[in-house]
């Protein structure tokens, strides 16, 4: 992988593909990059594709104290930047869309559309800032053995194949506990992204929906009528559809947005 330092970081990301337009993929937490690998397969069939790893997860170099959104999306404009990239598609699931949507904010020139996945546009609330903190000092105490053991079961579905654990438990391993416990920090400090009424010329999308949950058609539809040509789309929570595990799934529900996001006109998404 490639490296690109930003503010005294090392950033890794794969940068693979060609064609006419970008696509940036946002990974979970506390994975890295390598969780796309079959999107990653299917999508550079037709586009360039870009897969950073986040600071303090996988093979990035040391986070802050908090890997606040802001800091992250600063490291993804730079990259596109670096790669002399003006626009691309973003998707990003969970944490990555924290981050998509924070990008969004921050550049909403530079990002041509969005695909949010299993993620939520609501602010912690100070019992879920809290939580994040305790996970946090616990990963410290603990080590990645412990996250992994934690977040496992929360990423795959109830009976997952064993094989697929251990991809997971891998992709966890690839952190270290600064890094996670920095993620969970930042995670807890990102702001509010639901639409404001007041704002209409800056929504953002992904709207919400029962318990804070991006709600598709009130998220990303309205983003979408707000703002032409700029496609968003919101996946609510289920059971996570682990990318690893189900690719498939994913395919099948994000991949008409994903496609309409990096500018690709008719066709089926294409599979690895």
């Amino acid at each position: 992988m490639p490296t690109l330092t930003v503010n005294g970081c090392d950033l890794h990301y794969l940068d693979v593909g060609h064609g006419p337009s970008a696509v940036v993929l946002l990974h979970a937490f506390p994975l890295h990059g390598g969780m796309w690998a079959h999107q990653v397969a299917a999508l550079s069939k037709r586009h360039r594709v870009l897969v950073p790893d986040y600071r303090g997860l996988g093979q990035s170099g040391s986070p802050p104290q908090a890997t606040t959104m802001a800091v992250l999306a600063e490291d993804v404009l730079a990259l596109l930047s670096h790669l002399r990239l003006e626009r691309a598609g973003v998707a990003g699931l969970s944490m990555g869309g924290y981050l998509a949507l924070e990008l969004w904010r921050e550049a909403p020139g530079r990002v041509r559309g969005l695909a949010l996945c299993d993620t939520k546009a609501g602010a912690d609330s100070a019992e879920g800032a809290a939580g994040r903190e305790a996970f946090a000092r616990s990963t410290l105490d603990h080590g990645l053995a412990w996250v992994a053991d934690q977040m496992t079961p929360k990423l795959l579905k109830p009976t997952p194949d064993p094989a697929v654990v251990k991809v997971v438990r891998s992709l966890i391993g690839a952190a270290t506990p600064a890094g996670v416990a920095a993620a969970q920090r930042g995670m807890a400090r990102r702001p509010d992204s639901t639409p404001d009424p007041g704002h209409r010329d800056r929504a953002h999308p992904g709207g919400g929906g029962r318990g804070g949950r991006p709600h598709p058609s009130r998220g990303g539809r309205e983003a979408g009528r707000r703002h032409p040509g700029r496609q968003a789309g919101a996946h609510p929570r289920r059971r996570p559809p682990a990318l690893p595990g189900e690719p498939g799934a994913v395919h099948r529900r994000a991949g008409g947005v994903l496609r309409r996001a990096a500018g690709l006109k008719g066709g089926r998404f294409p599979t690895p």
